[in-house]
């Protein structure tokens, strides 16, 4: 339907942050996003249009697979009242590659203005908080790539809106799980560094454990279900790290990791439920915020939810009014049936270009974060995957694997 903002904002008017799971629902065609006058989503997701824009509208706000993060914003609009950072997280020059300024630059980066004259945010009872991600924040900081969080031109021409993507497929491993990874790593005792950890994993979350453990010399062990891409399998023996490969998707391979005897004594690092990976993912959104202050939604793709947990927890605690939406594969939703059961429950997987987000049953831990503060999700298709990833190669010149577009 038609976007109509109150405020004095054209039709168009609003800012919106996305995973760029966002281009897999504007993808409905090898043709143009929206028709002339309206914003249109393909058939699949038409919920969003009506329920998910409506609620940008009711608002009036301007507005890496996990490769990138999109953002849409009012071109005519008057950005939103507020104080500003006397100190940027921001680099001081235009690189694509740059590393986070040191903590001592940090003191008073993020914008107060989220504060004023708001009561607190009532703090639900769940296994990882808004201080866990800003102690990640402090351990990865200089280890892990500040990404850039760059308008794309065309995009926001195509759709009406100001486009960001948040370019966390410029990690060295190629997407956000690094962050997740090195905070996890940097957890443990001692004692544990020396013994090392084991992980079941697709390829991200391999990739970025073998390279993090490789530069803190911690041993560490991958089970990798045999559908996982051979670039992936390849670079993780390169990085160092023993691969194993078993089952026909990540569900199985877990099973593997945390039932054979000869792996005892490893720590297993859930790469999307455990709770250092939840806090290392929710840095994103403390980025997000400073970049793009006035944004107004952030799209996340979702496969076992640590993604989409740690990004809503953080944005949430400190912008409460930013909505934070999901997408996932229709060919394996199990977060939208989590939704529907009230708990994680396992579905069955279908082959997906989104193999990064095949994953059967969400986790826990991260579905008890992501239920609090995620404002909704929807199902993308296997066209609308395969057109976001063309629409990236013609307007923004990457080359993304499908869970990210």
């Amino acid at each position: 339907g038609s976007v109509r903002p109150r405020g004095g904002r054209n039709k168009f008017g609003m800012r919106i942050l996305v995973l760029p799971a966002l281009l897999a629902l504007l993808a409905s065609s090898s043709e143009a996003f929206f028709a002339p006058g309206s914003v249109r989503l393909p058939s699949p997701a038409r919920g969003l249009a009506s329920s998910s824009v409506g609620s940008y509208a009711r608002r009036g706000a301007a507005g890496g697979s996990h490769s990138f993060l999109l953002s849409l914003s009012a071109k005519d609009g008057k950005p939103r009242q507020g104080a500003q950072p006397t100190v940027s997280m921001k680099p001081k020059e235009d690189e694509e590659n740059y590393s986070a300024p040191t903590p001592s630059e940090m003191t008073g980066a993020i914008p107060p203005k989220w504060h004023l004259d708001k009561p607190p945010v009532e703090r639900p009872n769940i296994p990882v908080a808004f201080e866990d991600v800003c102690m990640a924040g402090q351990r990865i900081r200089g280890q892990v790539k500040y990404t850039a969080c760059a308008k794309n031109p065309e995009i926001s021409e195509i759709t009406g809106c100001d486009v960001y993507f948040k370019h966390e497929y410029k990690q060295f491993t190629g997407s956000f799980k690094e962050r997740g990874a090195r905070n996890a790593l940097m957890s443990l005792d001692e004692k544990q560094k020396e013994v090392g950890v084991i992980a079941a994993s697709a390829g991200n979350h391999a990739l970025g454990l073998a390279y993090h453990g490789k530069l803190l010399g911690i041993p560490v062990t991958v089970i990798m279900p045999q559908t996982a891409p051979l670039t992936k399998i390849n670079k993780c023996r390169k990085l160092g790290a023993n691969v194993v490969l078993f089952g026909a998707h990540i569900g199985e391979a877990k099973d593997h990791a945390l039932s054979d005897p000869k792996f005892q004594g490893l720590q297993y690092i859930n790469g999307y439920d455990d709770p250092a990976i939840v806090a290392g993912a929710g840095t994103i959104g403390l980025e997000i915020l400073e970049q793009i202050p006035e944004v107004d939604a952030i799209v996340v793709p979702v496969g076992g939810a640590g993604l989409i947990a740690g990004i809503s927890l953080a944005v949430k605690s400190i912008a409460p009014d930013v909505e934070v939406i999901g997408v996932e594969p229709e060919r394996c939703a199990s977060y939208t049936e989590a939704v529907r059961q009230g708990t994680p429950s396992g579905v069955e997987v279908a082959p997906t270009l989104a193999d990064g987000l095949a994953v059967p049953t969400v986790g826990p831990h991260a579905f008890e974060v992501a239920r609090h503060y995620v404002d909704s999700v929807h199902l993308t298709s296997e066209k609308q995957v395969a057109l976001a990833v063309l629409r990236l190669v013609e307007h923004e010149k990457a080359v993304v694997e499908g869970g990210g577009a």
